[in-house]
């Protein structure tokens, strides 16, 4: 099992999806059927999270993080848009930070999201730097 600490930074230039008011968002972060989430900010386009989950990643191989960004409401919750990262990409030992670009359900882009991966235990070995 590798080790996956996540932290959502937070997201920038998101829709208004609230005809009163503005867009409520949070963050779904899920590997598999490992789920977390995040707490609501209120009324913000461009909120800061500032939360980190760990994950213990069968398979950081073949295994992909997905981020939903949602907008909560009073009756029913809607999604905003979402990204996804392939864990084979990540460097081992290294922060990775990233600002991912939210795709809506219909392609169109929903703002950006800001994550920080580090994978502990599994990765891309970093290679030496020339000096």
């Amino acid at each position: 099992m590798g080790k996956l600490i996540v932290t959502i930074l937070g997201c920038r230039e998101l829709p208004n999806m609230d005809t009163f008011g503005k867009t409520d968002p949070y963050v779904k972060v899920h590997i598999g059927s490992k789920k977390f989430q995040t707490k609501t900010i209120k009324n913000n386009l461009n909120p800061n999270f500032n939360e980190s989950f760990t994950f213990f990643v069968a398979d950081p191989t073949r295994d992909v993080i997905g981020f939903t960004v949602m907008d909560s409401d009073t009756f029913s919750d809607d999604e905003i848009g979402n990204a996804q990262v392939r864990l084979n990409s990540l460097v081992k030992q290294k922060k990775n930070e990233q600002w991912l670009p939210i795709a809506s359900k219909d392609g169109s882009r929903a703002g950006e999201l800001g994550v920080v991966m580090m994978a502990e235990d599994f990765g891309v070995t970093p290679q030496p730097t020339a000096t």
